[in-house]
């Protein structure tokens, strides 16, 4: 799915899942741990959701985030995360 948010810069879960080729409830829950991980930057837009990259030069800026990356470094190492 990463490597498809390289081509594409946004795409919904649906495409993510269909260019894995898994099922949507898989994807789902992939997309949401690489959100977690600080990997990826959802943004909705109408009844849709799109999911870009959040490196910087790629796809979506952290700022659209509602918890800074940043913020959660320092308390992923403090727990030898």
């Amino acid at each position: 799915m990463l490597l498809a948010l390289l081509q594409i810069p946004a795409m919904t879960a649906g495409e993510l899942a269909n260019e894995a080729g898994v099922a949507a409830q898989t994807a789902s829950g992939h997309l949401r741990r690489l959100e977690d991980a600080c990997l990826l930057t959802v943004v909705s837009q109408g009844r849709h959701r799109y999911f870009m990259t959040s490196w910087p030069g790629r796809g979506a800026s952290r700022v659209t985030r509602q918890v800074p990356c940043d913020d959660l470094m320092p308390a992923l190492l403090a727990r030898g995360g």
